[in-house]
């Protein structure tokens, strides 16, 4: 499944942020991710990245660990956070 497809499963169009770490997580099997991996990925989902998005990243970054959707696991190292992932696994289950 790639980064389009599940930002449009998702529903988060413009998130493709968290599309892409979906990927990496679910489809990839890694428990965490770097910014690198992160940004490589999203730039892959071609209908959704924007340039913005990889200008914005750190900013999307820290929304994202502030919110409880991320946790910075080491220094630009991440992955989703424990209730963050059992929502996406409800999610893709149905």
């Amino acid at each position: 499944m790639s980064p389009p497809s599940l930002s449009a499963r998702l529903g988060v169009g413009k998130d493709v942020v968290t599309a892409a770490a979906v990927k990496l997580t679910f489809v990839e099997s890694n428990e965490s991710f770097t910014r690198s991996e992160l940004l490589a990925e999203a730039k892959s989902a071609t209908g959704y990245y924007k340039k913005s998005v990889g200008a914005n990243l750190s900013n999307t970054l820290d929304q994202l660990v502030k919110s409880g959707d991320f946790t910075e696991v080491s220094k630009g190292t991440y992955s989703l956070s424990a209730h963050r992932r059992e929502e996406l696994e409800r999610q893709f289950a149905s």
